[in-house]
């Protein structure tokens, strides 16, 4: 089960706020908590990195 910031995260990329400094700064955690988090949602194949950005895999997508 994702924390509540791992579902924050998840929500902001799935929302194209998807660049580390973005992130970090829409939900105010430290680059290191924030880091440990991204690598939680890529092992669990929530998302995928390209380049310098995160983008939703399809595991990750966000039903409304």
């Amino acid at each position: 089960m994702l924390s509540g910031n791992a579902l924050k995260v998840l929500n902001l990329i799935n929302e194209n706020v998807n660049e580390f400094e973005k992130l970090r700064k829409s939900t105010r955690l430290p680059g290191k908590i924030l880091s440990g988090i991204i690598e939680e949602l890529k092992n669990g194949e929530f998302i995928v990195e390209e380049g310098n950005s995160y983008k939703i895999h399809k595991k990750g997508e966000l039903k409304n």
